[in-house]
């Protein structure tokens, strides 16, 4: 099932649990393009620490634990 449609089955949803249905039609395309462009962004990579006797380092990008970038 693609996003959209997931988004779909989603407001249908919140249209019977919720007051959406009284939303405007502009707010109410607003909010599902913004969802779907939440949910299509990748999630960033995590570090995956390895400790060294010498530091601390990642496994998939080299930086230090505590250097504060971000893993490529």
């Amino acid at each position: 099932m693609s996003i959209e449609n997931k988004v779909d089955k989603f407001f249908w949803w919140l249209s019977q649990e919720t007051d959406y249905g009284d939303w405007h039609d502009n707010v109410k395309r607003e909010v599902r393009d913004k969802l779907i462009e939440v949910l299509n962004e990748p999630e960033p990579k995590q570090h995956n620490w390895e400790f060294y006797t010498n530091g601390t380092f990642c496994k998939i990008c080299g930086a230090s634990i505590g250097s504060g970038m971000p893993c490529r």
